[in-house]
Order: structure tokens, then C-alpha cells, then sequence
């Protein structure tokens, strides 16, 4: 059971820093696409 709950938290907090870098890779790229 706790190696579940464990797994699951390691999954989410993969999504999270996932989610985290697409986010911030498409606020970086809208002002440099307006650049160009």
C-alpha cells in the first residue's frame, strides 16, 4: 500500500514539473515569436 502511495505521489510530482516546464517554455516562446 505505501509503495503505492508513493508511486502515485512520484507520478504526480513528475505531471506537475511536466506541466511546469511546458507552461513556462510557452510564455518564454510567445515574446520571442512576436520578435520575429
Amino acid at each position: 500500500m505505501l509503495s503505492f502511495i508513493l508511486r502515485r505521489l512520484g507520478t504526480m510530482a513528475l505531471t506537475m514539473l511536466c506541466l511546469t516546464m511546458v507552461v513556462f517554455f510557452l510564455i518564454n516562446l510567445d515574446p520571442n515569436l512576436k520578435k520575429l
